[in-house]
């Protein structure tokens, strides 16, 4: 899957536009998945923190069958600017058949 980011920076006062690339497999309630994100909102200051340091980040997520399409995701994210830069999301993710 590859698709568009957008984000509104709180602090920058501006649309931020980035992108995703990922694997992710489903499975009876679940999914499973990693990706690659730049200028996400791994990386905006869309909650007035990043949630990693740089712009880009690779990112491993977990999620669990809300409805039709709908997972809750759990996502653990580590940016690529040093190795001490770690996030952590909670996301929900459209799957679309």
């Amino acid at each position: 899957m590859i698709h568009p980011t957008v984000n509104y920076g709180i602090d920058s006062k501006e649309l931020e536009v980035g992108g995703h690339l990922g694997l992710f497999y489903l499975f009876e309630q679940s999914l499973v998945g990693f990706g690659f994100e730049y200028s996400s909102v791994h990386s905006s200051s869309y909650v007035r923190k990043r949630l990693t340091k740089s712009e880009a980040s690779t990112s491993i997520f977990f999620g669990s069958y809300l409805g039709k399409g709908i997972y809750l995701q759990n996502e653990l994210a580590k940016g690529l600017a040093n190795s001490r830069d770690f996030g952590f999301a909670l996301t929900v993710k459209f799957v679309l058949n």
